[in-house]
């Protein structure tokens, strides 16, 4: 995109993705000045997928931890914003222009953007979960995301005084189709609450989290115990509406 004036940093963290990959950066990879791709032990062809769309691979261990493994990514970046992407989304041609128009007025300012992240989960039919994530922002050393499961790095920006924008960009997220895929996903995820559980028993997110799994496993007893022991005890940084949203 010359002209800009902004370096654009495309970040991702991919295992065995070479599928998604093929699917996911043909369409967007020109919208970035670099493609950085945190590979976490892939056996397949992710890492020349990646690198055929011009990406820079970095090997990272993985370290049961999100949070771990996407942090690594801006430390390899040259950009002056970080976007962050999973190999699992789609961005169609729509969000593509609303994106470049996006990208052409960044003025390097502390900013971050949400964006709308739309999921496909199997028990709600054709009835997605939206959800808004902060894609974009003002690289810094200082931002990192934060926790092992459903990683957040909004508090991270806000912390240190970005001016968070709304926007109507909206990201298809693939990563659960089908029922089979969608199990083995909760069951890794409820493996890494239950670390995260043991090193932080009373954050709010933590509880939140384990909860939500719980719920999402068919685990109404434990599931529900958990989210309403979060609410309770912390109703002013829990989201009832939420809670309801997943649940249902």
């Amino acid at each position: 995109m010359p002209g800009r004036g902004q370096r654009l940093s495309l970040c991702m963290i991919v295992r065995d993705e070479q599928q998604n990959l093929s699917e996911c950066l043909p369409g967007i990879a020109r919208l970035f000045d670099e493609i950085i791709v945190v590979d976490t032990g892939s056996t397949d062809a992710t890492k020349e997928v990646a690198r055929k769309h011009g990406a820079t691979v970095v090997h990272f261990p993985w370290k049961d931890d999100f949070s771990a493994a996407r942090n690594e990514t801006p430390r390899h970046a040259t950009g002056d914003y970080i976007f962050w992407l999973d190999a699992d989304d789609r961005i169609d041609a729509d969000n593509a222009k609303r994106l470049r128009t996006l990208f052409a007025s960044l003025d390097g300012g502390l900013q971050g953007y949400m964006m709308t992240t739309v999921c496909s989960l199997p028990h709600r039919g054709s009835e997605p979960l939206n959800l808004s994530h902060l894609r974009l922002f003002r690289a810094s050393p200082e931002v990192g995301w934060r926790h092992r499961i459903h990683e957040q790095i909004l508090s991270s920006v806000q912390q240190l005084g970005y001016g968070i924008f709304e926007t109507e960009i909206a990201i298809h997220h693939t990563g659960y189709k089908g029922s089979a895929l969608w199990h083995r996903k909760l069951n890794r995820d409820l493996r890494l609450c239950r670390l995260e559980y043991a090193e932080s028993p009373r954050n709010p997110v933590v509880l939140f989290n384990f909860g939500i799994t719980f719920l999402r496993l068919g685990d109404f007893s434990g599931g529900l115990e958990t989210v309403l022991t979060d609410l309770e005890r912390f109703p002013e940084r829990s989201d009832p509406a939420k809670v309801i949203d997943v649940v249902q």
